[in-house]
């Protein structure tokens, strides 16, 4: 799983949001999460185990099930 900060319009990345993409690092990779920094600083342990258990899932998906190539 990578974190990733992306800028808002006008807010620059201090005002921004935090997003969580699961990827296989080469040709997969979805968005799981994502929040405003100023909403909260982090998410909790047990989250973070949910959304690696939901990366490993979406990863772990065949070519085609869902229509991509």
């Amino acid at each position: 799983m990578v974190k990733k900060r992306v800028a808002l319009p006008s807010k620059g990345k201090n005002g921004g949001v935090r997003t969580l993409l699961a990827t296989n690092r080469n040709d997969r990779w979805f968005f799981v999460f994502g929040f405003e920094k100023n909403d909260r600083e982090n998410i909790s342990t047990k989250e973070l185990e949910a959304l690696q258990l939901l990366a490993n899932d979406l990863l772990g998906l065949k070519e085609g099930r869902f229509g991509w190539q």
